[in-house]
């Protein structure tokens, strides 16, 4: 990683404002062995906070002529004193870190008129350091709070402040932040991600002494000794009203991912002991539950609150409390009463299940896992446990321990649809399962939806009819690949020879659904409608040709109706990337490079009917982001990118990823995949992986979601090299990255979901961009990592390349696809 590094000594400056947290996160950061931390630090607060004073009485660095002034000019003299305290940490191998008085440069508080709006540490450092940044941030309305009750920033403008604080945000998120809230929760992993940012090697013993490290200024986290979540403080209804409509405030939510309490905390919380007879309590206690019952959450919450003020030591009440607190949508309150219910009783289910709650209300899915793990241990026969931790498990890319505890929610509990539906989805996600052992779970657990539904009688075939009726059955005509795959199909279908009946069982309804529904001869919603319900429709359509869409994706499915023959012809296309194992579904479409003839029928029920054209068909997107140069030669370093859903990303991939970033050391990887990769946990286990494998994680970069496809489609060109997942590959992901003529290495396997990259890239003549194996596979992204002028006319050239080939020619695959549907009815009996 040297090569992305400049020569010049390494500055680390941590920013961030008054009343942040900065406090408490940097003295746990300076207690960590091998940091010199200089504290609230500014070239225009020197007489306030001295360098040099501080690191002679705080480090014994420099002597006592070193440590007085030498500059009148206060940005000579601090350049002078940093350089010299840096060159004295450096030889006692300890790495120096400033702690920013940012605050002067965004608020112009204590005693500065006009904001400069910079960071004028890091600015002035720039000249002669290699200077290495990250902020601390915290909620806004907290920091406001906490603002207004200090003497030092009075008078108050709070206009000012906000401004300042927004600008401030701006800046932040480009160097990147740690959010305090996240910081107090998990202090281990969000200090150790600041470290990775600072290029620190991360010292875990800083639990032992941070309590009592004392080398800092700033007075406000001295009495915290134990570091937890908080919730946000009680504010006055006009300062929210206030608040809601300042654009400023509005930006810093929005920049730094917080939301608008609704309320923080309302006025029928009380506060203080409110002691009454200990035998009341009971009858209190059987009042607060009624409320609840009753779901009067409002009424209940000040009964607790006595309740557990008069007997701390009353789990249920506390549980009861969170449970209300969750309920009125106050989360962050809920979660700090159920901890105390779970340190009086860990073993507490039903707050357990309401912790799960509170978290998952409060957008933090990822942090329920370990809830949700004790709780199939406490109640080992509850199905649904398992199947809930495996959905947060598949979600985090945890894909064999999913399985595991699927498997075990189907033997609790063998006709759970949805939980085999999701389990025959995800098995394609995992390297350690093979085509055979795919394929023999689809035809043992497919026979579980011919049983879903008593027996209706199938649909007759109607005898030279034209024209020919087709029925689509899907969960995603919307914003979703296969929506937006099948649109122009839609569109584009032959209406004098076919009629087209789209039933959308899915919840998601957008533009997509409005095109589509235009598009189609008839379009109709049918999610709310039970599957016989359905299967009745769809004979009084008269369909001739009945396709599934999804397949087993999704967990929700109509194949029941498939199983019970309700139209003379059905095929399975496009959705699921394998076999559904019903003989009821007499075709599957395909084609000869995701399914080599003679190589992968036997694992399927249906018949394979392979189209010249391919398996799909892409239409150009009507608005396209120009074609960005080739960001080596910007950045200066390489950069792949892996735009891939985590749960499709194996253990194995992640490994070999590893070796190809080991083999190009001048290079980084970046990760995105909506918002998936700003999950801590997500980038925690990602972390965690390379580490292993002895690559530096600071080469990893997680980027943010991104609002539009333009806005996403111009991530994609801000990489080098894409970087296929398998063994499950990308299908739309590799038709955006061809979009963006970014080259995507794949690893083909033996089946369609294993080989629908690949062949995509075959099908355009880009044979060497797929590999065997993942040895093939490291060696293909070395050797295209190095080939400069390739990557520049793939760049060049690939984009109309892939435009002008069969994939993108949706009339033509339209047409063939139609040939298709014809032959089928034609060969009934």
């Amino acid at each position: 990683m040297a090569t992305l590094q400049s020569q010049k000594p390494v500055i680390r400056v941590v920013h961030h404002l008054a009343r942040t947290g900065g406090t408490l996160i940097s003295r746990c950061l300076a207690a960590m062995s091998n940091v010199v931390l200089l504290s609230e630090i500014n070239p225009q607060g020197l007489d306030s906070f001295c360098p040099r004073n501080q690191a002679r009485e705080w480090f014994q660095l420099l002597s006592e002529d070193e440590a007085r002034r030498q500059h009148a000019d206060p940005g000579q003299e601090f350049l002078q004193a940093i350089s010299l305290i840096e060159e004295r940490c450096r030889s006692q191998g300890k790495s120096l870190v400033i702690r920013d008085w940012t605050h002067l440069d965004f608020t112009g508080l204590p005693f500065l008129s006009t904001p400069s709006y910079k960071m004028t540490t890091s600015v002035m450092l720039d000249k002669s350091f290699d200077v290495v940044r990250t902020a601390t941030v915290r909620h806004p309305l907290e920091q406001l709070v906490s603002l207004r009750a200090i003497d030092v920033v009075k008078p108050w403008d709070e206009e000012q402040v906000l401004h300042g604080m927004r600008r401030f945000a701006e800046q932040a998120k480009e160097i990147g932040f740690i959010r305090y809230e996240d910081f107090c929760r998990q202090p281990d992993q969000r200090l150790n991600e600041m470290c990775e940012k600072l290029r620190l090697n991360f010292d875990v013993k800083y639990q032992q002494r941070w309590r009592s490290y004392d080398k800092i200024t700033g007075n406000m986290s001295f009495n915290i000794q134990t570091i937890e979540p908080r919730p946000l403080p009680q504010v006055e209804q006009d300062m929210l009203d206030r608040l809601s409509k300042n654009s400023d405030y509005q930006d810093i939510l929005q920049i730094l991912g917080y939301e608008h309490p609704r309320p923080p905390r309302p006025n029928y919380l009380v506060t203080g002991d409110i002691p009454f007879a200990a035998p009341d309590v009971e009858q209190k206690f059987a009042e607060a539950n009624r409320l609840t019952n009753e779901k009067q959450f409002e009424q209940a919450v000040p009964i607790y609150q006595q309740i557990v003020a008069a007997k701390p030591a009353h789990a249920l009440a506390l549980n009861n409390l969170g449970y209300c607190l969750h309920k009125l949508e106050l989360n962050e309150w809920a979660e700090v009463e159920l901890k105390r219910a779970l340190k009086l009783d860990p073993n507490f289910a039903l707050a357990l299940s309401n912790m799960v709650l509170a978290l998952s209300g409060a957008k933090r899915r990822f942090e329920t896992i370990p809830y949700r793990r004790r709780l199939t241990e406490l109640e080992p026969k509850n199905a649904e446990h398992c199947f809930y931790l495996a959905e947060d498990l598949i979600a985090a890319g945890r894909i064999d321990e999913c399985l595991h505890y699927l498997r075990r929610a189907l033997e609790l509990r063998p006709l759970y649809y949805v939980a085999a539906a999701n389990y025959l989805m995800y098995l394609h996600y995992s390297d350690r399962e093979t085509p055979d052992s795919i394929a023999a779970e689809h035809f043992r657990l497919s026979q579980y939806w011919k049983r879903r539904e008593p027996e209706l009688k199938p649909i007759a075939r109607r005898r030279n009819v034209r024209p020919l009726r087709v029925g689509y059955v899907a969960a995603d005509f919307y914003t979703h690949p296969v929506g937006k795959l099948m649109h122009p199909i839609i569109a584009t279908h032959d209406k004098t020879k076919f009629e087209i009946h789209c039933y959308h069982h899915g919840v998601q309804h957008d533009e997509w659904t409005v095109r589509t529904s235009n598009a189609a001869t008839k379009f109709s919603k049918v999610h709310e409608s039970s599957s016989a319900d359905l299967f009745k429709q769809i004979q009084k359509d008269e369909i001739d040709i009945l396709v599934d869409l999804g397949g087993f994706t999704g967990g929700g499915n109509r194949l029941e109706i498939f199983a019970q023959r309700a139209a003379p012809v059905q095929v399975s296309f496009l959705g699921y990337p394998d076999s559904s194992g019903l003989a009821e579904i007499d075709y599957r479409i395909t084609d000869d490079y995701c399914d080599p003839r003679g190589q992968t029928d036997q694992w399927h029920s249906e018949k394979l009917i392979r189209l010249s054209r391919g398996f799909l068909c892409y239409a150009r997107p009507q608005k396209l982001p120009p074609l960005s140069p080739l960001p080596r030669r910007k950045n200066g370093y390489l950069t792949f990118g892996c735009f891939n859903n985590i749960a499709k990303i194996s253990p194995l991939a992640l490994r070999t990823w590893a070796e190809v970033l080991r083999r190009v050391p001048s290079s980084v990887l970046a990760f995105k995949y909506g918002d998936r990769y700003e999950s801590a946990a997500i980038q925690e286990y990602v972390r965690a992986v390379f580490a292993t494998e002895g690559i530096d994680t600071r080469r990893l970069h997680f980027w943010k979601s991104r609002p539009s496809l333009d806005s996403h489609l111009e991530a994609i060109g801000d990489v080098d090299i894409a970087l296929d997942s398998f063994p499950y590959q990308g299908t739309m992901t590799t038709l955006e990255t061809l979009t963006m003529s970014v080259p995507i290495i794949t690893l083909e396997g033996e089946t369609y979901c294993r080989r629908a990259s690949s062949g995509l890239l075959r099908r355009l003549g880009l044979d060497d961009l797929v590999a065997k194996t993942p040895q093939e596979y490291v060696e293909a992204a070395v050797d295209l990592a190095s080939a400069l002028e390739l990557l520049e006319g793939l760049r060049e050239e690939q984009r109309e390349h892939f435009f002008s080939s069969d994939i993108c020619d949706v009339a033509g695959f339209t047409r063939e696809l139609e040939d298709a549907f014809s032959q089928m009815y034609a060969n009934l009996p």
